[in-house]
């Protein structure tokens, strides 16, 4: 036991002598070189960091419109069927017009008796208005003139103040005879009366005058009222109710055409010829593939990441491998 012992120590101590030479030689040896490699680098960038939701859809119209007549009455004509693409104002269908035509027929003839009834109130007032204008110009033609008649009142007045002077004379004359100062009187007396009766043509003319001037004013003032009714009838024009028969009546006739609102496909059809539709009753459902939009539903965890006017792009399942660029509209939240 012992000399086994021995022997192990003396081959450990002799191995570590020999691992301390090795290692004192290779110590003092020169390293040797080594290659550097240079490390793969990329150059730094900003960039961004997209947080995408995902969620199914679908597509739906956004522009559909039940079509239906304004009026009531027999259905004649139905030009449309599913499936019929039509144009703005393209007819689509027709109502008997038998009843609207009848209603509009009596509605313009009433509005153009009343017219005729209303040239001729027109033409009755320019009428009045002229010969009341004529005869005011024609009463002011006989005004009788007073010159003449005032100069014999002068001269009467004259005659009378010079006989009276002459008669005055006589009387202190105390020698006259008594029949030359009644000639005087009566020569005093006779251009009095001729005075008088002058005065009397002056006055008789100065009331004509008067008259004639009243029948002046009235004349024009039933000239100025029957321009005043002229002008009333021109702005008045026809009964405007009746005009507004007339319109209703056309408006009602048009109505009976049912036309399309605008571009788009028919997609139902609910009546068929012969039917009375009642004014509102829903006839086709009209619609434009092309105004669309798509309707989509994100789950609880994502709603934080929407927001309105957010870019989206868009697949389909019938050509999956084409991508459609939109961008959202409008975010409803839905009751749970």
């Amino acid at each position: 036991m012992n000399r086994g012992l021995i022997v192990i120590l003396t081959l450990l101590a002799l191995g570590v002598i020999g691992g301390a030479g090795v290692w004192g030689y290779v110590s003092v040896q020169e390293p040797e070189e080594t290659a550097v490699v240079a490390p793969i680098t990329v150059p730094v960038t900003k960039g961004e960091v997209r947080r995408t939701v995902t969620a199914p859809g679908q597509v739906v119209g956004i522009k559909e419109q039940m079509l239906s007549f304004a009026v009531g009455g027999q259905l004649t004509e139905l030009l449309v069927q599913p499936g019929t693409i039509v144009q703005a104002g393209n007819p689509i269908a027709q109502l008997d017009q038998t009843l609207f035509a009848q209603n509009l027929q009596r509605a313009q003839l009433r509005w153009q008796q009343a017219l005729a009834a209303h040239e001729q109130q027109l033409a009755n007032a320019a009428l009045n208005a002229e010969n009341s204008e004529a005869l005011g110009n024609s009463t002011r033609g006989q005004v009788p003139s007073l010159t003449a008649a005032q100069v014999q009142l002068d001269a009467a007045i004259a005659a009378e103040a010079r006989a009276q002077e002459e008669y005055n004379k006589a009387l202190d004359r105390h020698w006259e005879p008594d029949n030359v100062k009644e000639a005087y009187r009566l020569e005093l007396e006779a251009m009095s009366n001729q005075r008088m009766i002058a005065q009397a043509n002056v006055d008789a003319i100065l009331q004509q005058q008067w008259a004639i001037s009243q029948q002046v004013e009235a004349l024009q003032t039933e000239t100025e009222r029957a321009a005043l009714q002229q002008d009333f009838l021109a702005t008045q024009g026809v009964d405007p109710l009746l005009t507004l028969d007339v319109q209703a009546a056309e408006a009602a006739l048009a109505a009976t055409t049912l036309t399309a609102p605008f571009d788009g496909v028919v997609l139902a059809v609910l009546v068929t010829p012969g039917e009375a539709v009642g004014a509102g009753q829903p006839l086709l459902l009209l619609a434009d593939p092309q105004a669309v939009e798509i309707r989509t539903t994100v789950i609880e965890e994502d709603v934080p990441l929407t927001a309105g006017n957010q870019p989206a792009e868009l697949f389909f399942d019938a050509q999956p491998e084409f991508g459609v660029a939109g961008r959202g509209a409008l975010i409803v939240p839905l009751r749970v």
